[in-house]
């Protein structure tokens, strides 16, 4: 794959390094994610990112045109905020890589004020990222004031920006997840739908006050950092939910986590009809497990009791998985609780 092409300037095209395919992944639940969240901040603005300045920021381009139907250029900060006007169209920034001289900020315009505009928008998407929220919730903290939601109208200018805010701005009022006007969502982008979905299940688990199902997901991942980063998330919440004159101790604040933890394990193994075991007799083959678990002399011997508490249980009907199955599952599931 080609690499970055350096312009005379320094700025470097096409260097998208560190900007990860599906931001979602990461961006929740592991700390200092500043490159998915960013990747999704870019997809929510509408931004297609070109490269980095010499002084690590970004260069990017609309892609919704203004109202006079150009598409703009901005240098933005390495976080991904603060835009500056470059160029007002793309004739602009086409000169300007045929010549790669010193470029000079453009002066902003009416459309740097209107609402749609990025300079008005990034700020507001910052504030109300996806991972603003579900930190939020799960330090049981909702971030206070309030935050208008923008006047939305289909087929103006940067509309598609605003409806994506909109969302976000409902949501941070009222917990609720929907679109505005009720727009059917072919009419979204893809990175609006995909919200809504996060926002969904995260409206679930703010009324029952429990993990957000994606969060869960995301501690039975494949990929271990990850895994250990939601397994983390995890615990933050529930310790957040403790009551104050009776503050757990590290110990039973792990035993939580790890509780829920196999309780996951146990759903995934039935989901996948890897076990079989009878709807009453699951909450004691997680305790057994859990006592299994915290009874380990060593990390390394957790998962091999866990696959034999699996096979012995007498809470268990049926094992159809082999052992390679069991610890792969097992093994994403508890990767932290039991290092």
């Amino acid at each position: 794959m080609p690499g970055p092409v350096v312009l005379k300037t320094g700025h470097r095209l096409g260097d998208l390094s560190g900007l990860p395919e599906d931001p979602w992944l990461e961006m929740l639940v592991r700390p200092g994610a500043d490159m998915a969240r960013t990747a999704w901040i870019f997809r929510a603005a509408r931004l297609l990112p070109l490269g980095r300045s010499p002084d690590e920021g970004w260069l990017a381009t609309d892609l919704e045109a203004d109202s006079g139907g150009d598409h703009r250029t901005y240098a933005l900060d390495p976080r991904g905020g603060n835009p500056v006007l470059l160029f007002p169209d793309l004739d602009g920034l086409l000169r300007w890589l045929s010549k790669q001289n010193d470029v000079k900020p453009a002066k902003p315009d009416e459309w740097s004020k209107e609402p749609a505009s990025v300079e008005r928008c990034l700020e507001l998407l910052w504030r109300l990222h996806p991972s603003v929220l579900f930190e939020a919730f799960r330090d049981n903290a909702w971030p206070e004031g309030d935050v208008e939601e923008p006047t939305v109208e289909p087929g103006t200018a940067g509309w598609r920006r605003l409806a994506l805010i909109w969302t976000l701005a409902h949501f941070h009022g009222s917990r609720e997840a929907a679109a505005p006007l009720d727009l059917e969502p072919a009419a979204l982008t893809p990175t609006h739908q995909l919200l809504l979905e996060r926002l969904k299940d995260l409206a679930l688990a703010i009324r029952a006050n429990t993990v957000p199902a994606f969060v869960t997901d995301l501690s039975l991942e494949g990929d271990e950092e990850i895994a250990r980063a939601a397994s983390e998330w995890v615990l933050l919440f529930e310790g957040a939910r403790a009551e104050p004159e009776h503050e757990a101790t590290e110990l039973v604040e792990k035993t939580q986590g790890l509780l829920t933890l196999l309780q996951k394990a146990v759903e995934e193994l039935i989901r996948r009809e890897l076990i079989e075991v009878q709807p009453q007799r699951q909450p004691r083959l997680v305790e057994d497990m859990l006592e299994v678990t915290l009874k380990a002399p060593r990390p390394e011997v957790v998962i091999p009791r866990l696959i034999e508490e699996l096979m012995e249980s007498r809470n268990v009907e049926e094992v159809f998985a082999d052992d390679l199955e069991l610890r792969r599952i097992l093994t994403a599931a508890l990767g932290v609780a039991t290092r």
